[in-house]
């Protein structure tokens, strides 16, 4: 009889689990829609067990084996061999007649054979005769573990609502510490059909938002037609409420192919607004007819499918899945109908903001309204494109913020490329702060940062948890992975080369073209010899204000000195010479070289203003006012999900809080010198906080690398997620943090666990946005001295080597990558990599694909291709 009712509890001691299972029927019993309660152990039943002598068995040259060899042969037979008739494998069993093993008044007649005498013995001479016991005829095992379950089924109605009304019952039995309790039945086969389901879920939904964007070419369309799928769990919940019919595996499918149908409707509605509008017809006239013109089609075709559903109603096992797909459709049809042209109405288009409400809007608000929604998609694309961090992102944003939307000049931008390299912390958010700022004020900035890192955060936080908890760790399991990332190193590397050319242009008209190329190729000489980018760009910035500086010569030209010891120190070759570098030495030149810049800047005269500060620009009071108004509004938000959580006030999660924020502020130059500092932090038993092997935590960095937007930041929001999955004992792999013992649903804990990651993605980019805002203020009053000037000259040869290294570095790991795969070579991995760059060139430079779709080509053709 198959149950469909289970409560197993596991343990080492048989007794205390039969007392378990005893509670758990008597519990059981109480309910009055109960039958066939029973446990899968059975009743005992009578065992005759002979009592085996050592001693008089060693005389005879007995062992226990033998005496069980005979045993066996007795009553079950021996497999002496087998017969093939046919295909079929016939044992062939040796054994006495059955009138001789009908009866156990003969056992002690029974024959063992004893090895050191080479004869046989009566078992009577090996044993001190027989005990009648009582013995449990059937004991499971689950886990390796002893595992008693005890079955039921229901009178009438379904299990799962009687299995919910024993719940609190149950859970109320005491489980000794090392056994656990669980339930089987159809409750786990339930949870296993759906656990396949829930990690492939979040791939496809990101397949059919993408499929969505590539069908309207934009964002926008896309999030307004998956707002209208949560609209049918109204229809949904009504449904089941009024069936009584638990949301099961079944209504779990009827709500995916619900969530189709949803989709379809508002796709077929938007498509026909956009072609009124297209044709000519205002906008408010086009959302009301497209409305009516698409109502018949999209009801007729909803309310064939709820009358094609309802003869499922009455069948049990696809009832679930009929009154979720009636319920939601015939509730989901109407509302979508009502609300997506709301939404349509109430998101930034391109002829201004919430036009077609008629609604009496202020004009500044909805310029501010539609500056910011600018703002989050440039810098959304952006993160898409920002492959190795700050100088790898570069390109992507000059595209946005100087050539699109014009919020910053060219030279200004070099400006906040230099400044945003030489500060701690992530460059990138830096940079797209302080564009951020200047283009729309600090909720500019707080927008183009959180465009810039948090939706590329959560994909990242979701794929890494899908992929270790779903299939593994392994190498090759990490190969899908590489196919629909590196097809986008060429994308990046051809938008690398277009700015190169434009900076090229640049200094030559500054420079001329012999100094251009030379200081190119000596910073490229000291980047190729280990030098970081932050440290040529630090050293030159002081010899250009120090040289600039009304010094005597030999002064100016003494500089040179510290800046070139300073450049060597960080170079390979200290580490090549397996040489020493005390910290005093390093830190007193950087100490050294500020303080030579910051007085040569105090005591050199400015030349004149050139023009009139653009707006966005404010100096440094208004800067920190702003700033500490964006710190004031982030503590009050944070203080209650301190004092509600139970794992964010834990000494764990404070210690990785603390120790991120720490390292951030230690990291100059971003993702590489973040990486070392990270280990250091968080791999290995030896860490500071042991969070992962370092096994693990190298496989998360090569993921995260695989992956756009700052390598700082997805880092953070991974560490954050995983910390609070450990303290809720729900961790993966192996780590020194210790559960804190809080019980708490899955739902509960995924919650807890993203606002942890959010928390440590806060903690690395509001200092680094403070740095670059304050920063960048008073850089702008002192630029306009002659070393600034000196500088802004100097900084294009700099830029052009750090942008022609990650050039290098992009194509050579795209090549590296493309021939490490299966059934690929170096040829063809060197002839696909130089193809797909040409390519990407020619369509960047004549601006004939938006990049949007460039990144999903270049995914999908890694994906098909490659």
């Amino acid at each position: 009889m198959e149950y469909k009712i289970g409560v197993r509890f596991r343990g080492p001691d048989e007794t205390i689990l039969k007392g378990l299972a005893g509670q758990a029927m008597d519990v059981i019993r109480q309910n009055p829609m109960v039958r066939d309660l029973r446990t899968d152990w059975r009743q005992q039943v009578h065992v005759l067990r002979p009592q085996f002598s050592e001693s008089r068995a060693r005389q005879v040259g007995v062992s226990r084996h033998d005496l069980l060899q005979a045993l066996q042969w007795t009553y079950g037979g021996t497999r002496v061999g087998i017969f093939r008739e046919d295909d079929e494998l016939i044992p062939i069993i040796s054994r006495p007649p059955a009138d001789e093993r009908k009866s156990v008044g003969s056992l002690e007649d029974i024959q063992v054979w004893s090895g050191a005498y080479g004869s046989f013995v009566p078992l009577s001479n090996v044993v001190d005769g027989s005990r009648l016991v009582w013995e449990d005829p059937l004991i499971n095992r689950h886990d390796r573990q002893r595992a008693i379950s005890v079955e039921c089924n229901p009178i009438s109605g379904t299990a799962e609502t009687l299995r919910q009304e024993l719940t609190q019952a149950i859970g109320s039995i005491q489980v000794p510490l090392g056994y656990s309790m669980t339930w089987t039945g159809e409750y786990q086969d339930s949870a296993e059909a759906q656990e396949p389901l829930q990690k492939t879920f979040p791939l496809c939904l990101i397949a059919m938002f993408l499929t969505v964007v590539l069908l309207f070419n934009s964002i926008r369309k896309p999030i307004i037609v998956f707002l209208s799928v949560p609209l049918s769990l109204i229809g949904v919940s009504g449904g089941m409420v009024l069936s009584g019919i638990p949301f099961g595996f079944m209504s779990i499918l009827g709500f995916l192919g619900l969530s189709g149908m949803l989709i379809k409707n508002a796709i077929v509605l938007i498509d026909e607004l956009e072609i009124q509008i297209k044709d000519g017809k205002d906008r408010y006239l086009a959302i009301l007819d497209s409305s009516v013109v698409r109502l018949r089609p999209v009801v007729m075709a909803a309310g064939t499918t709820v009358l094609g559903m309802a003869p499922l109603l009455f069948d049990p096992m696809y009832s679930g899945m009929s009154v979720t797909i009636m319920g939601g459709l015939f509730v989901g049809t109407f509302l979508t109908m009502i609300m997506v042209p709301v939404f349509y109405c109430s998101t930034p288009c391109s002829t201004g903001f919430s036009l077609c409400l008629n609604l009496n809007y202020n004009r500044r608000d909805k310029g501010v309204v539609t500056l910011l929604w600018k703002i989050f998609l440039a810098f959304f694309k952006t993160g898409l494109l920002g492959f190795g961090g700050g100088a790898a992102i570069a390109p992507a944003m000059h595209k946005e913020a100087v050539e699109k939307y014009r919020w910053v000049k060219s030279v200004t931008f070099s400006d906040i490329l230099a400044l945003s390299n030489t500060l701690p912390g992530p460059a990138a958010p830096q940079m797209a702060a302080v564009i951020g700022y200047r283009a729309g004020g600090i909720w500019g900035a707080v927008m183009a940062v959180f465009a810039l890192v948090g939706p590329v955060a959560v994909l990242v936080v979701a794929l890494i948890w899908w992929i270790f908890s779903t299939v593994g760790d392994s190498a090759d399991k990490l190969l899908i992975l590489q196919r629909s990332t590196v097809a986008v190193f060429p994308l990046v590397s051809a938008m690398l080369c277009l700015l190169m050319a434009k900076f090229f242009k640049q200094s030559r008209s500054a420079l001329g073209t012999d100094r251009t190329i030379f200081f190119s190729v000596l910073c490229l000489i000291l980047l190729s010899v280990g030098v970081d980018n932050g440290f040529v760009i630090l050293a030159m910035i002081s010899l250009a204000i120090t040289a600039s500086a009304p010094w005597p010569r030999f002064v100016r030209e003494a500089m040179v000195v510290p800046v070139a010891i300073f450049l060597l120190i960080h170079s390979d070759l200290p580490v090549n010479l397996d040489v020493t570098i005390p910290w005093w030495l390093s830190w007193g030149l950087v100490l050294f070289m500020v303080i030579m810049g910051a007085r040569g800047l105090w005591i050199t005269p400015a030349l004149p203003s050139e023009d009139v500060l653009s707006s966005g620009d404010s100096g440094p009071g208004v800067v920190m006012k702003d700033v500490g108004k964006m710190w004031l509004i982030v503590l009050i938000l944070l203080a209650p999900l301190f004092i509600l959580s139970p794992f964010l006030l834990s000494v764990a999660y404070l210690g990785l809080l603390g120790g991120m924020i720490f390292t951030g502020l230690m990291t100059f130059g971003g993702g590489p010198v973040f990486i070392p500092l990270a280990i250091d932090l968080l791999a290995g038993p030896s860490s500071q906080v042991f969070l992962y092997s370092k096994e693990r935590l190298m496989q998360y960095i090569a993921i995260v690398n695989a992956l756009p937007s700052p390598i700082i930041t997805k880092l953070s929001a991974i560490s954050g997620w995983d910390m609070v999955q450990s303290l809720a004992g729900t961790g993966l792999g192996v780590n020194g943090i210790k559960p804190i013992g809080v019980s708490m649903s899955p739902l509960g804990v995924g919650i807890w666990a993203g606002v942890g990651g959010a928390i440590l993605v806060l903690a690395m980019v509001l200092p680094a946005m403070s740095n670059a805002l304050v920063a960048f203020s008073c850089f702008d009053r002192i630029k306009r001295s002659p070393g600034m000037k000196s500088m802004t000259k100097f900084i294009m040869p700099i830029l052009m080597s750090i942008f022609l290294s990650v050039f290098i570095s992009f194509i050579t790991t795209a090549i590296e990558t493309i021939g490490s795969f299966p059934g690929s070579s170096t040829l063809w991995a060197v002839s696909q990599v130089v193809g797909l760059f040409a390519l990407f060139l020619l369509l960047e430079a004549k601006k004939l694909v938006p990049d949007m779709l460039l990144i999903v080509g270049a995914v999908v053709y890694g994906l098909t291709i490659l």
